[in-house]
């Protein structure tokens, strides 16, 4: 605990995440993340969790609902919601297809700010752009056709075909990994984006196979 915020460290003693709102850790998997207090004195609650992997990588975002949260190591992950009924809540990690195909990523997707980021050269390669990474000034620039996106790590702005284009969660490095917004990119190209929170599953559909001229 340092500064306002609890670090989470692996056995090679790395940070591995950092925040002001850890609650529990449970099995040596899971990190809860609490916001909100119960108060005692009225019985009214404005918690609310969020359930991360040991990366930080969210499995289940704020806002889902549940003011308290358990964990069984039989049932996996498992919360009680404000109605007093018993979810079960087994992590379901998130998929990206490409004109059907599967995305394979080296680090798994993550949902930030309500945005779901992806490994910038698995994404763009799929989406058959080519991709030039710099370390240096930590900006990506990447081309398709007539497009050329240019974004850098932490900066809300993207630029297309020079144009400046306002990200509402900008490019990030988690697990070692830049991960950038998948909707935003792909937009940008020309594809079609739809996403089904039933099964964590986003769909892209390419420029390519809309065109059936």
């Amino acid at each position: 605990y340092s500064n306002g915020a609890f670090n989470v460290i692996d056995k090679f003693g790395n940070v591995t995440f950092r925040s002001e709102d850890l609650y529990y850790v449970y099995n040596d998997k899971y990190i809860v993340l609490k916001t909100g207090e119960y108060d005692w004195d009225t019985g009214m609650s404005t918690e609310d969790f969020s359930i991360l992997d040991m990366n930080g990588n969210v499995i289940v975002p704020f806002g889902q609902g549940f003011d308290d949260i358990c964990y069984s190591a039989d049932l996996d992950m498992f919360a009680l919601g404000n109605d007093g009924q018993i979810s079960l809540m087994k992590p379901t990690p998130i998929t990206v297809t490409v004109g059907g195909n599967k995305v394979i990523f080296d680090q798994n997707p993550v949902v930030k700010d309500s945005r779901t980021l992806v490994p910038l050269r698995a994404i763009f390669e799929s989406l058959g752009a080519t991709v030039d990474w710099n370390d240096d000034t930590q900006t990506v620039t990447s081309v398709r056709g007539n497009t050329i996106i240019g974004l850098t790590i932490d900066d809300s702005t993207m630029y297309v075909n020079g144009i400046a284009k306002t990200l509402d969660t900008p490019a990030c490095l988690i697990g070692g990994r830049t991960l950038v917004p998948v909707r935003a990119i792909s937009e940008a190209f020309g594809a079609i984006v739809n996403w089904d929170g039933t099964t964590n599953t986003v769909t892209i559909t390419t420029n390519d196979e809309n065109d059936t001229s």
